[in-house]
């Protein structure tokens, strides 16, 4: 499919003219033109498209024809497009790089594009056009890598996907508590929150386990112990202990795990005791690694 750029908005035209200078290239001789375009001086927009026309006389006299461009995009976060309209052919510029590609056209006139121009940073976009072909090549100042971190509902707990792309976790903060089994209702808040709507939990490890649970007074206990949110999360993560009467188990492991649970941070997590037979002692120990960050 070939790339529109039917919604951008567009100017006319690049101006001053500009003054055409012989070069050499791997030992061909040619001419090339030269472009500046700074970016801040059309109104604020992502999205900004700028006509080129190069065909006046004395610029099609010296060039001849326009057989390769060079564009120099670091130092820019936009991307950079050129389409020439007799043949669609587009060039592209990825942020932080440079491109010299040859052009399909048997015209003077092209459209410069910026897309996704960040207004606290708007880039300075340099373009050489030449008669000179050349083969293409790419050249990466900076290498990035997007991961996509987004989440079904379920595993974001909003309701909803979230759309936009989410932070590694990095699993640098860790949360701790212990909740005494002889109290029911005990609750325990987790992870300092809430936090502004936007924000998401990262959780990265998870370990659950049961210490010196012991049924007293002659008869069996049985607990149920919750990992939840207060909000539209509800319950994450529950599970029973229970022991016969006078029986005493030193350790028991309920859960662990290692991987990812993102959480909408704008809720409030907790750890709560439901005491539901006996009276039992012991306590309840869970520990977390987890990061917030934005989405």
């Amino acid at each position: 499919m070939a790339r529109g750029f039917g919604n951008v908005t567009q100017f006319q035209n690049y101006s001053p003219l500009p003054r055409v200078a012989a070069i050499s290239l791997a030992g061909i001789s040619g001419q090339s033109a030269p472009l500046f375009i700074n970016w801040a001086n059309f109104p604020t927009n992502p999205n900004i498209g700028v006509l080129v026309d190069l065909s006046d006389a004395s610029i099609i006299k010296s060039l001849t024809a326009i057989r390769s461009v060079y564009i120099d995009n670091m130092g820019s976060s936009a991307a950079i497009y050129i389409q020439f309209p007799d043949t669609g052919y587009t060039i592209v510029a990825q942020a932080n790089s440079t491109v010299w590609v040859p052009v399909y056209t048997n015209q003077y006139k092209f459209t410069v594009f910026a897309l996704g121009i960040d207004p606290t940073s708007i880039p300075l976009t340099k373009v050489l056009v030449t008669n000179i072909p050349a083969p293409p090549a790419n050249d990466i100042e900076l290498a990035t890598a997007i991961e996509l971190w987004k989440a079904s509902p379920v595993l974001a707990r909003t309701g909803a996907l979230n759309p936009a792309l989410g932070n590694p976790a990095l699993g640098d903060q860790f949360a701790a508590q212990t909740i005494s089994l002889q109290v029911n209702g005990q609750v325990l808040p987790l992870f300092g929150g809430p936090y502004p709507v936007g924000n998401f939990i990262y959780v990265t490890s998870a370990y659950f386990t049961v210490i010196g649970y012991q049924s007293s007074g002659g008869a069996a206990s049985q607990n149920r112990l919750f990992f939840e949110s207060t909000g539209t999360a509800g319950i994450i993560f529950e599970q029973d202990v229970a022991a016969p009467a006078a029986q005493f188990i030193p350790f028991i492991p309920i859960l662990t795990i290692n991987g990812q649970w993102k959480l909408d941070a704008s809720q409030t997590y907790r750890l709560r005791n439901l005491l539901i037979l006996g009276a039992p002692t012991g306590a309840w120990n869970a520990s977390f690694s987890y990061t917030v960050a934005g989405s």
